[in-house]
């Protein structure tokens, strides 16, 4: 008898510690496993959040081992697809949207195909080696795709502007969390750390956070303040930081904690809590020290900071790239406690927004069309 379920297939290279990894275990947790078929493609089965992954959900290694593998991931894709025959394959991050949609493109097996996009996508072309190239072949994805799903408006008039996509077919859905289960493990004791009282960053150790013009801003304040600052994540730009913390003899002040499974426990004891990106497609980070009580300032780069704070009712923003106003606002904020309070009481309300019964029913809304 043909189970009347929804046989949907999550496509993500593997689920090491990051944003798009988290939004993709919250949502695949919170999917009720009697009106769904939930498989999950890993092109390599490794990752810190394997052990959250429900165990009624089927896990298919495709055991990547050499980043030429392009040729044989599509083609495993394909014989997946083909035997499962899914309703729905969702596909999370950039590289795997490519071959998703080569999938379909390939495939002899007629499903609805999702992209999503986690990042805010003109800003990482421009980056990118051959970026008029790739941005002719995200313009042929996303045509070729049924949905598209972003978690800011940003990031749809992004694609909308300079890649050409329908905006009919792009739907808005904000990352879900776990409210409850972030400030439960926000209560965790910190023995790390000796710091009672500190600044916080966590992120990417990648341009694109900038935390060199955060320890830049914090050069010009270190002196008033007793606030050490601590930055927890790790990535390609740690020597850089760590050359940068050397130069200003700050080596004593400045704390690169690395990764941190629960960086909530932080969070909660942050006097406040910073983003410096130069650009974002939501910012997690934000919502969920708001989560923990921490008041935030974030720089207003587009996108996603903007949409989540409403500047001086529960967060402050500050322009991007302008280490001067960000050492004012870090400053300001850590000389009034009045304000600090009223804004981390606020950033807990915001945070109420976010919750995954929220946000999961629009993902089903578009899985049940």
């Amino acid at each position: 008898m043909k189970s009347n379920k929804k046989k949907i297939i999550f496509v993500i290279p593997s689920l090491v510690g990051g944003g798009a990894e988290r939004v993709l275990v919250n949502l695949i947790k919170s999917l009720n496993p009697e009106m769904y078929d939930l498989s999950l493609v890993l092109f390599e089965k490794k990752g810190v959040y394997i052990e959250d992954i429900p165990n009624y959900v089927k896990i298919i290694d495709f055991k990547k081992r050499s980043k030429y593998s392009f040729l044989k991931l599509i083609i495993c894709l394909i014989s997946i697809i083909e035997k499962q025959k899914p309703d729905i394959v969702i596909s999370f991050l950039r590289y795997v949207n490519v071959i998703a949609v080569l999938a379909k493109l390939l495939s002899r097996t007629k499903f609805k195909l999702i992209l999503t996009v986690h990042i805010f996508l003109s800003e990482t072309v421009l980056r990118m080696r051959y970026k008029k190239f790739w941005a002719l072949i995200y313009r042929k994805l996303f045509m070729c795709s049924d949905y598209i799903i972003v978690p800011s408006q940003g990031v749809k008039t992004d694609l909308i502007e300079k890649f050409s996509s329908d905006q009919s077919g792009i739907r808005v859905i904000n990352h879900p969390f776990n409210i409850d289960e972030i400030r439960e493990l926000s209560n965790e004791r910190i023995s790390e750390i000796d710091s009672e009282s500190y600044i916080l960053a966590a992120g990417r150790l990648t341009k694109q956070k900038g935390f060199d013009l955060l320890i830049n801003a914090y050069k010009l304040i270190c002196e008033d303040i007793k606030e050490n600052l601590i930055i927890i994540g790790e990535g390609e730009e740690e020597e850089k930081l760590k050359q940068l913390i050397s130069e200003y003899a700050l080596e004593s002040r400045v704390i690169l904690l690395g990764y941190q499974k629960n960086p909530f426990k932080y969070m909660k004891n942050a006097k406040v809590f910073v983003l410096s990106s130069l650009w974002e497609s939501f910012a997690l980070v934000i919502v969920e020290a708001m989560a923990c009580g921490v008041p935030v300032i974030s720089t207003d780069c587009p996108s996603g900071p903007g949409e989540i704070i409403t500047n001086k009712l529960n967060g402050i923003l500050v322009l991007t790239q302008d280490e001067k106003e960000l050492s004012k606002a870090i400053l300001r904020l850590l000389n009034n406690d009045e304000l600090r309070h009223k804004l981390a009481d606020e950033g807990q309300k915001r945070s109420e927004d976010y919750r995954i019964d929220k946000i999961v029913p629009k993902y089903e809304e578009l899985f049940l069309k």
